[in-house]
Order: C-alpha cells, then structure tokens, then sequence
C-alpha cells in the first residue's frame, strides 16, 4: 500500500497555489463590484400563468441493441412528447432520416421547424448524432409551441429546468427564436433556471466570501459580460471569439445568479433572452420575472428556493420505477419478435442474466 505522500515533494505545488489564490482575490474584486438587487415575492401581483417544461429519459442498453426513450412533460403533468432516440451510432444521413422522420412528424415538432422556416431537423442542428440532442430539441418545440398558443389576455411565465442557451440548435437560427419572442412579450415571458452552472462555479465562493446576497433577502445580481466570458469558453467553433463584447453564438440571453427563498442560501443561475441591438425585457420585466420565480419558490420542496414548477415538470418528465420496467419488457419483447429465433430466445437469455445482476434499470434519469 502506498504510503502518504509529503506534499512538500509535489513540484511547482506552492507556485501553482500562488496561481489559484491571487486567481480568488480577482474574483472577489470583481463580485464586489456587482450590485445586489433586492425583492419582494410577497407582493401585489397580476395573474401570472406558470408552465415549466422538462425532458427525462430511460436508456436501454443490450449489445448491440442501445437506444434511450425519451419522453418533454409539462408542469401540468402532460407528456408532450414521447420518442425512441438511438443512444449510439445513427449511421449515415440516409439512416438517420429514416430514423428521425415519424419525430418530425411529430405536429408540436412540425410546427417547430415552420417557425425556423425549416423543413428537416437535419437543417437546424450539427450534432443531432448527439443522444441528447433529440430531446433537446423537443423540449424548445414544446415551449415555442406554448408561445404560440398562450392566451393573449393572460400572462405566461414559460420556464426551462436548465439554462436557456444551447449548442444543440444551430447558432443562426437561436435569433430566430428571440425575434419570436420579442412579437409576444407582451403576454409571454421565457426564463431558464439552473441549480448548477459554470458561471455559479466559477463565482460562487466569492459571492459567499464577499456576503453579496445578505442571509435574510432575497434578490439577484446581473452577470457581466466580461465575467460571463471567464466562465464560457466555447464560441461554437472551438476557439473562443476574439470580440469579447459580444455574446457567445450559442447564448439566449443575459445571466443572472440569484437566491430566491429567505429559508435557505440556495443560488441558482438565471437565463433571461435579450438581444444585442433591441430589449427583448425591460428592467421592469426582469425584475418581474425573477420576483415570481421567488413566489414560486416560497413553499417550494424539496429543494427549497428552486422553483416548485421547475420540480413538477421534472418529476412528470423523468422515467423510473415499475412504469419503466413495464416499458422496457415490452420494448423487449417487441424486439423479440421481430428477430429469428436464434436471436430472439439469445435476447430472452440476456434479459434475463441482466435482471439477475443488475437492476439499475428500474431508475431513471433527466
């Protein structure tokens, strides 16, 4: 057994601390120049409708067989979506039309791609080789699709369990998207939060360093594009853009780091659209916007200060349990027969091994 290692021997150990800690002071001098916006959640409020969309997903691997199912929820409990996408190599474009084609049939789906003033996913997306791009793609159909439908005479609050910018959907066609929004933001408002993020990891022990969100408030702080750009490095080509003024292609809006419950310290990263050249929002819509994220998160559980409506879709969304062990016999037995009988009573054989060593299945994931 190896023995402890002095750490004195470590090479370039104290100069690379040196590194990391002067690295933290610069964090907390720039954190301490962000201004903390406080609110009320407890307030005066118009009729605002809440609607979250999530997507969840089973996979089923059995060599050579492997493909994930894939299901968008609402926050309502409505699965809006419910799809076969392979989790492995799709083969060539001709195999993976044939694949994707009954997706795109799809009306939530179809209606989608009219709106990108597209005819196949193959022309919004580089990476639909990607296991999760599919459902990525199925749950911003499903929000624009609300967008589209939302009632004029009420107010939406449309929001994602995760942040809103994505690599998924070609970056030319994510203006497209906004330009959207923009004609219906009188009525609709969009909004992605997440619990995790590289902006919050970046910053996070500087805000908690520099006490920037007060224990007993509750309130956010707009990231700066500067300080967005520390943390996000990719442009959508590998390199990072030399115009550091400008917002990453794949970006759908601003950031925000906010703490949306008195109860607990919880931050949470904030995505609300914009653009360069016009207001998608103005300061008094944001302020709106994350004011009712905080009302929705006042009895929020069990993850106090997130979003109670966040937490429904996900729930709604995600695949475990005995429902998904149904689902995957009867994929399997469906697998069955349409194999020969050598490969059929080989594929009974092995589902049987696997549910004797393992029954990981029974979970699911988001």
């Amino acid at each position: 057994m190896q023995s402890p290692q002095d750490i004195d021997r470590i090479t370039n150990l104290s100069e690379l601390m040196v590194n990391q800690q002067k690295k933290m002071q610069e964090l907390r001098n720039v954190v301490k120049e962000l201004e903390f916006v406080p609110l009320d959640p407890g307030g005066s409020y118009e009729s605002v409708s809440f609607k979250a969309f999530d997507g969840g997903m089973f996979s089923l691997n059995f060599d050579p067989f492997e493909f994930d199912i894939v299901s968008v929820a609402d926050s309502n409990g409505n699965r809006k979506l419910e799809f076969a996408s392979p989790s492995g190599d799709m083969g060539n474009d001709d195999e993976l039309k044939k694949i994707i084609e009954p997706f795109e049939r799809e009306p939530v789906i179809r209606n989608f791609l009219d709106l990108l003033d597209k005819t196949e996913l193959l022309k919004i997306s580089e990476i639909l080789t990607r296991r999760d791009t599919l459902m990525e793609i199925g749950e911003f159909a499903c929000m624009f699709d609300k967008v589209q439908t939302a009632q004029t005479d009420d107010k939406t609050l449309i929001m994602r369990d995760r942040l809103l910018r994505t690599k998924k959907i070609k970056a030319e066609l994510i203006g497209k998207l906004k330009e959207n929004l923009l004609t219906k933001k009188d009525h609709v408002w969009m909004v992605g939060v997440a619990k995790t993020s590289k902006i919050l990891f970046l910053l996070q022990a500087a805000l908690v360093c520099e006490k920037v969100f007060p224990t007993d408030h509750i309130g956010y702080v707009k990231i700066p594009l500067d300080v967005e750009r520390r943390a996000y490095t990719w442009s959508g080509h590998g390199l990072l853009k030399p115009d550091e003024n400008k917002p990453l292609d794949y970006s759908f809006g601003d950031l925000y780091i906010a703490k949306l419950s008195r109860q607990k310290n919880l931050l949470v990263t904030i995505e609300i659209p914009s653009m360069i050249d016009k207001d998608i929002y103005s300061k008094d819509d944001v302020m709106n916007i994350i004011s009712y994220l905080a009302k929705d998160s006042r009895t929020s559980y069990p993850n106090i200060g997130y979003p109670q409506t966040l937490m429904r879709a996900h729930e709604y969304a995600v695949q475990q349990g005995f429902p998904t062990s149904i689902t995957r016999d009867r994929i399997i037995e469906k697998l069955r027969q349409n194999s020969d009988p050598v490969l059929s009573d080989y594929i009974r054989d092995q589902a049987m091994q696997a549910d004797n060593l393992d029954k990981g299945w029974l979970g699911g994931r988001a």
